[in-house]
């Protein structure tokens, strides 16, 4: 993520602009929380108190796990990626000098939908500025719900922003008090290990 942020910071510092990062590449996670609702099922069984897995379970709170993907945006080009197991909001690659006679490819507004809760005109161009302020304004707010002690209403969406802060140097930082993801010992900027275990390698 440095490597990136970097990249971006000296690109932008070479055309005279002190701008955020962020807005030209983005990090996010998705999660989901919901209110109990009355009549719900209940496991016979409960954690054991005062763990990780109780407390997730009373916060309502859960992590939505999916393989890494991303939206590659050069000069208004974009490629357009799928995961096989969940699909995620991403945009195609669309060559408007090109003659080819296909139609340019209309964006799905119902992943957008269901990851961001809401319709909206930007998402029709996911490659323009206002669709990715949009995005980036409504995942921040979507993290702060996730993470908040109280919970009201359902999440309206999945999208949230990776809780980290960049530098004016492209150095990525722990947000205050974001050391470790809610209700778990996972450290947000992760950590480093001497030890690669086999399983990752063969």
């Amino acid at each position: 993520m440095e490597m990136m942020y970097t990249d971006v910071i000296q690109a932008l510092r070479a055309k005279g602009l002190e701008e955020d990062p962020r807005n030209y590449l983005t990090f996010f996670c998705l999660g989901n929380r919901e209110v109990k609702k009355e009549g719900e099922y209940e496991p016979a069984e409960r954690p054991d108190p005062d763990t990780y897995y109780i407390r997730a379970q009373e916060a309502r709170r859960f992590m939505i796990y999916v393989h890494t993907k991303m939206m590659i945006q050069i000069n208004g080009w974009c490629e357009r990626l799928r995961d096989s197991d969940r699909r995620i909001p991403t945009v195609s690659l669309i060559d408007e000098t090109a003659s080819s006679g296909s139609d340019p490819w209309v964006p799905d507004v119902v992943i957008w939908y269901e990851h961001l809760g809401m319709p909206d005109e930007t998402f029709l161009d996911p490659s323009s500025e206002e669709c990715i302020q949009k995005v980036n304004r409504v995942a921040d707010k979507y993290w702060d719900l996730y993470s908040s002690e109280t919970l009201e209403h359902d999440l309206p969406g999945h999208l949230l922003r990776y809780p980290v802060g960049v530098s004016s140097e492209g150095t990525v930082t722990e947000l205050p008090v974001v050391e470790f993801f809610p209700d778990t010992k996972a450290r947000v900027l992760g950590a480093k290990s001497d030890y690669m275990p086999p399983i990752l390698t063969t």
